[in-house]
């Protein structure tokens, strides 16, 4: 399991998550499931918009999830602290495709099952 609590931009912590990511699933290793939680959850945060020649590091999330089959689990309270998400909820319905909202629990859940966990 990884552990993003690096934002999206500003450090280098999410980007070297992805990479670590992209290298063990390209060796035929497994990650049960990335959890963003801290600053982690403005990966999830579509509203980033990088300029034509900058990285996209949110799709290229979406395009792990998407290859991989990886879930990407979001802490829901860090997300509201934030505001990456309001309690409306209206304003994530695209994003839920790739990224799921849940709590403290699924990350103690996930812990239970998995060997490694690696913080980013």
């Amino acid at each position: 399991m990884l552990l993003i609590t690096g934002p999206v931009y500003g450090s280098q912590n999410a980007l070297t998550g992805l990479l670590f990511a992209r290298n063990a699933f390209s060796s035929g290793n497994n990650i049960s499931s990335i959890f963003f939680y801290c600053n982690g959850v403005t990966n999830f945060n579509t509203k980033y918009s990088p300029s034509k020649n900058e990285f996209n590091l949110v799709q290229a999330w979406i395009d792990l999830n998407k290859k991989f089959k990886v879930k990407l689990n979001v802490c829901e309270s860090a997300s509201l602290r934030r505001g990456v998400i309001s309690k409306k909820k209206n304003n994530i319905d695209k994003e839920l495709v790739y990224f799921q909202l849940v709590g403290l629990i699924e990350i103690v859940q996930e812990m239970r099952y998995c060997d490694q966990i690696i913080q980013f």
